[in-house]
């Protein structure tokens, strides 16, 4: 299991290492089961499925749309499933 992960609102975001990427949908489950505010479970994309893709879905739903917003930066999830 990954020791840490960043949540954005309900998000969950992960960066697995290469020995975990074939578990990433049960590591993403486990913790939708273990943290109840959390709805989705995001990896750090190694194919992106479009230009400029961070993430890829790796558990949970992608129904609702969520941005952070920074300085001068502004990242917006939905998914490309």
């Amino acid at each position: 299991m990954p020791s840490s992960f960043e949540t954005v609102g309900h998000i969950a975001h992960l960066n697995l290492r290469d020995e975990l990427l074939p578990y990433k949908h049960l590591v993403g489950q486990v913790l939708l089961d273990k943290n109840p505010n959390i709805q989705t479970v995001v990896n750090k994309a190694r194919r992106p499925c479009f230009p400029g893709s961070l993430f890829e879905l790796i558990s949970g739903g992608a129904a609702r749309p969520a941005a952070l917003i920074g300085t001068c930066l502004v990242l917006g999830w939905e998914s490309c499933a």
